[in-house]
C-alpha cells in the first residue's frame, strides 16, 4: 500500500427552529405527518416540516451540501401554515418549496391556529366548490367522519375565499338538485372573508331544490333564445331549472341564422307570450318541461361570385358578393356583372356565365324559398412575348388571341421564325429549348423571350443604284449600295478620292475585283461599281475579318440611271446646283433659262476611261455615251452636257437649261438609252 487519500465534502448546519414545540414523541408525529392528507389526531401540535426528507417535529439541525434544499410542511389539524422565514427574513413561500443553501442557515416553519370553516348543505351530503374545488360535505345520517371531516377547513385569519354550489348535481338517490342560495342569501360564487377569531367556528349552509329537466328548442333548429339575459345558440337547449325558482325566457322578433337566412318569431308551442317567466313545481319533476319557439324563413336570394368581394350591381346598386337580399317572392332584380374583373396587368378573371345560364346582365326572380345564383368567372393570365434582338423575328402563336390573354392552363404553342440577319439561338424566360417551336401553359403568366443571334447578311434585292429605288431592276457601273446585316463591325468611312479598298476590315468582292469603298456599316455599304464589268449576272462577295462571308448575286446593266435627292417633308428634292456651284434648293430656286447641274450615277459608260476609285479629272472630261433626254416638268430637254463630275468619284453631271415656262416645283427625271430615272422635285422660281 502506496498511497491513501481521504475525500472530505464541505456541508452546512441548517437550525430548524419551531416556536411552539410540539408535544408528542418525534416518531409518532412523523408517522402521522407520512400518512399527510390523512387524519391527524389532535393534541400532536402544530404540524411537522421535512427537510430534504428528513422528518421534524421540533427544534434541531440537519447538516447539507450546498445546493438546494427542498422543504415540506405539513401542518396538523387546527393549525394552518402562514409561511417560512430564512435566517429571520419572513417568506411567503408555499408548503412544498425549495431553497438555495450556501453557508450555514436558519429555517423555521410558522404555523398558527387556524379558523374552522364548516359548510352543510340542505339537503344533508351534497356536493360544494370551494375556491375552484369541488369537495364532499357531511351527512350525518349516512356516515361518520374523523379528521378530515367532509366540508370542513382550517383558514388562515384574514384570507379570501370563493364559495357555490355544484348545481345541478345527482345525490347518491339518484335525485336532482339545483342550487337555490347561501343561508345569509348569497348566490352562486359568493366571496366570504375569514375573521381571526379562531376559537370561533365559520358555518355555512348551501339550499338546493329539486331539479326539472327543461329543454327549450327552436324549429328550424340552430336559432337563438334569450334565456336569463343570455343569447344561447346552440341547436338544442337542455337545462336543469329548481323547482319553485323562477326563470325568463324570450325569442327575439326576427334574427339571421349562421347562413346569414332572416327568421321571423310566430310563436312558442305553449301558447305563451313572445317573453315568458317558468316557474318549475313539484309536478313536473319526472315529466320535465319542453317548450319550442316556432320561426318562420323569409324568402332570400344570394348573389355571389366565383371571384371573392367582387362588385355586383343589383337595380342599379353595387353590393359586395355575396349579396344576401330578403325580398317578398316574385320580386324581380336587375343584375350585371363585369365581363372582365382584372387583378393586375398580367391576370384577370373572365365572365363565364351564370350558374343558372344567362348573360352578364339579366333578370332575377325571387321564389318563395332560399335561393342562390353565381356569377362564374374563369381565371385568364397574358402572356408576354420577346425577341433579343427586338427586331430579329416574328414569333406566331397558335391559338391567336387578341390581347394576349388566355384561359388558364390552356396550352398555347409558340413558333419563332427569324428574320434576315438573324439566327434562332433558344428560349429564354418560361419556355426552354433549342427548337424554334415550344408549347407553355398559361397556369399563371408567362413570359417567353426568344434569343437570336446576328449572322451576315445582303437582302435579296439588297444591291441597288446608290442614288435611289430605280424603276427597272440591275445596277449599271458607277456607285452601288449594299443592304442587309452584320455586314460590318461598325460604321467606317474613307477618303473622297482615291477610296480604299478595305475599311474597318471589311472588303466587297465581284469575282476576284475588291470593290473601292466609299463607307461600311452593318446595315449598308456603298462602293464603286467598276466601269469595265460587262452586262450580266454576277457574285458579290462581303468580307469582314472575324465573321462569315455573305454572298449575293445581283444583275449588271448597260444604263441604270439614278438622280440624288435631298428629302424635306417627305419631298425628295432634287441635288442640283447653280451655275455659280451653290445648291438650289426651296430657299435658293432655279431661275426660268438658267443651266442647272443634277447628280446622278449609274449613266452608262464614258468616252473616255476614268480610274476606278479616283476622282474624275477636270480635263479631258469624259462624257456619257448613250443619248441623255432630261424630262422636266412634262417638257423632254437635251442637256447640255453628261459626264463624270469632276473632282469627285462614280458621279455623273447633267447640265440642262430649264424651260422659260417653268415654274413652282417641277417633276424631273432623266433616260439614257431609253431607260428612266427615279423621279425627283426641282424647285423654279
Amino acid at each position: 500500500l502506496t498511497f491513501v487519500k481521504a475525500n472530505f465534502s464541505a456541508q452546512y448546519k441548517v437550525d430548524v427552529v419551531f416556536f411552539e414545540r410540539p408535544a408528542s414523541a418525534p416518531r409518532e408525529a412523523c408517522d402521522v405527518a407520512a400518512s399527510f392528507p390523512g387524519p391527524k389526531p389532535t393534541g400532536m401540535g402544530p404540524g411537522v416540516v421535512f427537510i430534504n426528507g428528513q422528518c421534524m417535529d421540533g427544534t434541531g439541525s440537519v447538516w447539507t451540501p450546498a445546493g438546494e434544499m427542498t422543504l415540506q410542511a405539513v401542518p396538523f389539524e387546527g393549525y394552518v401554515f402562514r409561511g417560512w422565514t430564512f435566517d429571520n427574513t419572513p417568506t411567503a413561500q408555499a408548503q412544498i418549496s425549495s431553497i438555495q443553501v450556501k453557508g450555514p442557515m436558519m429555517v423555521h416553519p410558522r404555523f398558527e391556529p387556524g379558523k374552522r370553516a364548516r359548510f352543510y348543505t340542505l339537503p344533508r351530503g351534497l356536493k360544494l366548490e370551494i375556491d375552484n374545488t369541488v369537495v364532499n360535505t357531511v351527512d350525518p345520517e349516512r356516515n361518520t367522519y374523523t379528521y378530515p371531516i367532509p366540508g370542513y377547513f382550517d383558514w388562515v385569519a384574514g384570507s379570501r375565499h370563493v364559495v357555490s354550489g355544484v348545481s345541478p348535481q345527482v345525490d347518491v338517490d339518484n335525485r336532482t338538485w339545483v342550487f337555490k342560495e347561501w343561508n345569509n342569501g348569497g348566490k352562486q360564487n359568493l366571496p366570504v372573508t375569514v375573521d381571526d377569531q379562531t376559537n370561533v367556528p365559520f358555518e355555512m349552509t348551501a339550499t338546493f331544490v329539486r331539479g326539472v329537466s327543461v329543454s327549450l328548442l327552436t324549429e328550424p333548429a340552430g336559432l337563438k333564445l334569450n334565456i336569463q339575459g343570455s343569447d344561447n345558440s346552440a341547436p338544442a337547449k337542455n337545462f336543469v331549472w329548481g323547482v319553485g325558482m323562477t326563470y325568463e325566457v324570450s325569442a327575439p322578433a326576427e334574427q339571421v341564422d349562421a347562413k346569414g337566412r332572416k327568421y321571423l318569431f310566430k310563436g312558442w308551442s305553449n301558447g305563451g307570450a313572445t317573453a315568458q317567466k317558468i316557474t318549475p313545481d313539484e309536478s313536473q319533476i319526472a315529466s320535465g318541461i319542453r317548450m319550442t319557439a316556432q320561426f318562420q324563413a323569409v324568402p332570400q336570394a344570394v348573389i355571389s361570385s366565383s371571384v371573392p368581394g367582387m362588385k355586383i350591381a343589383i337595380d342599379g346598386a353595387e353590393c359586395t358578393a355575396p349579396c344576401r337580399l330578403d325580398r317578398p317572392a316574385g320580386t324581380v332584380l336587375n343584375l350585371s356583372v363585369p365581363q372582365v374583373v382584372q387583378v393586375s396587368e398580367v391576370s384577370r378573371y373572365e365572365f363565364a356565365g351564370w350558374s343558372d345560364g344567362g348573360p352578364a346582365s339579366r333578370t332575377f326572380t325571387v321564389s318563395a324559398d332560399a335561393q342562390a345564383v353565381t356569377a362564374m368567372y374563369r381565371a385568364s393570365h397574358r402572356l408576354l412575348l420577346a425577341s433579343d434582338p427586338a427586331d430579329g423575328a416574328d414569333l406566331f402563336v397558335q391559338p391567336a388571341s387578341g390581347d394576349g390573354f388566355y384561359p388558364v392552363d390552356t396550352d398555347v404553342t409558340i413558333t419563332a421564325q427569324a428574320k434576315p440577319g438573324f439566327r434562332f439561338r433558344r428560349w429564354d424566360g418560361d419556355l426552354s429549348g433549342t427548337s424554334r417551336s415550344g408549347v407553355v401553359k398559361m397556369s399563371s403568366a408567362r413570359l417567353v423571350r426568344a434569343l437570336f443571334d446576328e449572322v451576315p447578311f445582303v437582302s435579296p434585292t439588297g444591291v441597288k443604284n446608290a442614288a435611289a429605288d430605280l424603276p427597272e431592276p440591275g445596277v449599271a457601273p458607277g456607285l452601288i449600295a449594299i443592304y442587309g446585316g452584320s455586314l460590318a463591325k461598325s460604321f467606317e468611312i474613307g477618303n473622297a478620292a482615291p477610296l480604299a479598298q478595305t475599311l474597318g476590315g471589311t472588303v466587297v468582292l465581284v469575282g476576284d475585283r475588291l470593290l473601292p469603298l466609299v463607307y461600311v456599316s452593318p446595315e449598308q455599304i456603298n462602293a464603286q461599281l467598276p466601269a469595265d464589268l460587262a452586262p450580266g449576272e454576277y457574285e458579290l462577295v462581303v468580307r469582314t475579318d472575324g465573321m462569315a462571308d455573305v454572298k449575293s448575286t445581283f444583275t449588271v446593266v448597260r444604263n441604270a440611271p439614278g438622280l440624288f435627292s435631298n428629302p424635306v417633308d417627305s419631298v425628295a428634292y432634287a441635288v442640283a446646283l447653280h451655275d455659280d456651284g451653290s445648291p438650289v434648293t426651296v430657299g435658293n430656286p432655279a431661275k426660268r433659262n438658267e443651266t442647272i447641274s443634277l447628280l446622278g450615277t449609274g449613266f452608262g459608260p464614258y468616252d473616255r476611261r476614268v480610274l476606278d476609285g479616283f476622282a474624275a479629272p477636270p480635263s479631258p472630261v469624259a462624257a456619257v455615251v448613250d443619248p441623255v433626254e432630261v424630262i422636266a416638268g412634262g417638257v423632254s430637254i437635251r442637256p447640255a452636257f453628261t459626264g463624270a463630275t469632276v473632282g469627285l468619284v462614280g458621279l455623273t453631271t447633267t447640265r440642262f437649261r430649264v424651260a422659260a415656262a417653268a415654274t413652282g416645283l417641277q417633276e424631273v427625271k432623266v433616260v439614257v438609252n431609253g431607260r428612266a430615272s427615279n423621279t425627283v422635285i426641282l424647285p423654279v422660281e
